[in-house]
C-alpha cells in the first residue's frame, strides 16, 4: 500500500492510496490525476471542489448514504452521479464530529490505512484500531488559537469542529498499535497551527509521526 499526501488544508485536500493496482482517492479539493475510485469524507468545498471533474471523467465515487446525499443534492448532471455511485470493495467508515454530516474511512489490504480529518471521530470501531498508516487531522495549537485576531464566532467554530495538536495526539494514542507504522498529522492550519508547534505538544508520544508533506 502507497499513501500519497497531495493536499491538506483549507485551500484543498486530496489523498491518494494505491492498493495494488486499483488508486483510491479520499476528497477531491484540488485537481489530480484521474483515480480508479473516490471517497468523499464531507460536502465542503475544500473537500469536494473537482467532484464534478470527477463525474465528467467517469470516475465512480462512494461515501455512506447520509454524506453522499449532501454532497449529490444540487449538482448537475444529477442522473449521471447516481450512476457512478459504488461502493469499493474493503472499505469501513466511521462518522467525524463536524457542523455538517462527515464521516472518515478505514481502507483494507494486506496494509490498513485509516483517515480521520475534520473533527473528532464519533465512534471507535474496532477497524480503526492497530492499523499500518493514519492520516489524522491535527487542524490548530491550542495556544495559536487564542492568540488569533478573528471573530469569536470564527474561533468557537474551529474549536468545536476540529481537532487540536492535542486531541490528534490523543487519537493517535488510542488507535495506534504493534501493527502501525506511522501517523501522519495533516489538515493543519496555516495561521492556526505550525509543525513545530505541533511537534512540541507530541513530544511525549513514541509513535513514529509525519507532518503535512513531510516523506519521513
Amino acid at each position: 500500500m502507497e499513501i500519497r499526501h497531495i493536499a491538506s488544508g483549507s485551500k484543498g485536500n486530496a489523498f491518494q492510496i494505491n492498493r495494488g493496482a486499483e488508486t483510491i482517492q479520499i476528497d477531491c479539493g484540488v485537481k489530480t490525476e484521474v483515480p480508479d475510485h473516490l471517497l468523499l469524507t464531507h460536502l465542503h468545498k475544500d473537500h469536494t471542489k473537482y467532484f464534478m471533474d470527477m463525474i465528467l471523467a467517469g470516475v465512480k465515487w462512494w461515501a455512506p448514504y447520509h454524506v453522499a446525499k449532501t454532497i449529490a443534492e444540487g449538482v448537475i448532471l444529477t442522473e449521471r452521479t447516481w450512476e457512478l455511485y459504488e461502493r469499493p470493495e474493503s472499505i469501513d467508515y466511521f462518522n467525524v464530529e463536524h457542523d455538517v454530516e462527515c464521516v472518515g474511512y478505514v481502507i483494507k489490504d494486506d496494509e490498513t490505512y485509516c483517515h480521520v480529518t475534520d473533527g473528532n471521530p464519533l465512534e471507535i470501531k474496532d477497524s480503526m484500531k492497530n492499523c499500518t498508516y493514519y492520516g489524522i487531522e491535527s487542524n490548530y495549537d491550542e495556544i495559536m488559537m487564542e492568540e488569533r485576531d478573528i471573530i469569536d464566532f470564527l474561533k468557537r467554530r474551529i474549536i468545536a469542529t476540529h481537532m487540536s495538536n492535542k486531541e490528534a495526539i490523543d487519537l493517535a494514542e488510542k488507535l495506534a498499535g504493534e501493527n502501525t507504522k506511522w501517523v501522519q498529522f495533516i489538515h493543519m492550519s496555516e495561521a492556526g497551527n505550525s509543525i513545530e508547534m505541533a511537534k512540541m505538544v507530541h513530544a511525549g508520544s513514541k509513535i513514529k509521526r509525519r507532518y503535512q508533506n513531510e516523506k519521513k
